[in-house]
C-alpha cells in the first residue's frame, strides 16, 4: 500500500478512510479465510447476528452484557486489522474516526463501500453496532442462502 505522501504524489490525495476501505477491498480478493476487515465482519457477523436479530425482536428495555461484550471484541478486531493500514497511510485513529463519524452524518463515503463504512460505524458506537447486527441477523434470517 502506498503512503500518504505517495498518494499526494500521485495526485491521489484520498480521505483516509476511502485509503483504508480501498485497502481492504483489495485485500479481500487477495486474503486467506481469516485475513482481511471484510473477512473479520463476514465472519463475525455470521457467528453473532442471529442473536442480535432474536433479542431486536423480543426485548423491551436495555442490552444484555453479553452484547457489550461482542462489541468490545468486536472492536479489539477491527482495530488490528486497521492499526498497519493507518500507519502505512500516515493517519491516526483520530482521523480516521473523525471520517468515519462524518460519513455517518451524511459526508463523503468510500464509493460502494456499505459494508466498510457498517464496519467502521460499528467499532465506533456501540448503538451502530447493534443495529448492524440486528439488520444483519434479520437479513440472514430471511434469505438463508446468501449466508456464508
Amino acid at each position: 500500500m502506498e503512503s500518504k505522501d505517495d498518494a499526494r504524489d500521485r495526485g491521489g490525495d484520498l480521505p483516509l478512510m476511502a485509503e483504508v476501505a480501498r485497502y481492504f477491498k483489495d485485500q479481500a480478493f487477495m486474503c486467506a479465510k481469516d485475513e482481511g476487515l471484510e473477512v473479520v465482519f463476514d465472519d463475525f457477523v455470521n457467528e453473532h447476528a442471529a442473536a442480535f436479530a432474536n433479542d431486536a425482536e423480543t426485548r423491551e428495555e436495555g442490552h444484555s452484557f453479553e452484547f457489550t461484550e461482542l462489541h468490545g471484541e468486536y472492536l479489539r478486531l477491527f482495530e488490528k486489522a486497521t492499526e498497519r493500514v493507518l500507519e502505512v497511510a500516515g493517519g491516526t485513529r483520530e482521523q480516521f474516526a473523525a471520517e468515519c463519524r462524518a460519513a455517518l452524518r451524511g459526508g463523503a463515503r468510500p464509493d460502494g463501500e456499505r459494508w466498510f463504512l457498517d464496519a467502521c460505524l460499528a467499532a465506533l458506537d456501540y448503538e451502530a453496532f447493534y443495529e448492524t447486527m440486528a439488520r444483519c441477523g434479520r437479513k440472514r434470517r430471511k434469505s438463508p442462502a446468501e449466508t456464508k
